[in-house]
């Protein structure tokens, strides 16, 4: 039966088929990599435009990197602050809101996951009493 069987599936008439490596394309490697490059590049951009006092700007920035649910917390912190002076807390629950999404699909493995967003759920908290 072994013998029938080894026959059957080692044929000279199938074809042999490699099963697919675990290669991630590095196409795809440079593209992530120059997206988080670009979006740290806008963080620094907005710390360099909030020194010279062009917030507005660097809210611009920040923003952008929050629509594209960049997962460090330098936006969402910058962000919740400048929104805060503003007194646009609406803004800043919306962004913190966003932070906690983030971060609640980043890995558990990093260590940084659960302090941030206990911080962000607690300055949630603290910001929806103002309201």
């Amino acid at each position: 039966m072994v013998s029938f069987l080894k026959k059957l599936f080692t044929s000279s008439n199938q074809t042999n088929v490699e099963t697919p490596k675990k290669n991630y394309n590095t196409k795809q490697r440079n593209r992530t990599r120059d997206s988080f490059n670009m979006k740290v590049d806008r963080n620094l951009k907005g710390i360099e435009l909030e020194k010279r006092g062009r917030i507005e700007e660097a809210i611009e920035l920040y923003e952008m990197n929050v629509e594209k649910g960049f997962d460090g917390n330098h936006p969402y912190d910058r962000l919740c602050v400048i929104y805060r002076k503003q007194g646009k807390i609406a803004d800043e629950i919306r962004v913190l809101e966003e932070a906690i999404g983030v971060f609640g699909k980043v890995s558990k493995e990093r260590s940084d996951r659960d302090p941030k967003l206990a911080k962000f759920k607690e300055r949630l908290v603290n910001a929806t009493k103002l309201l």
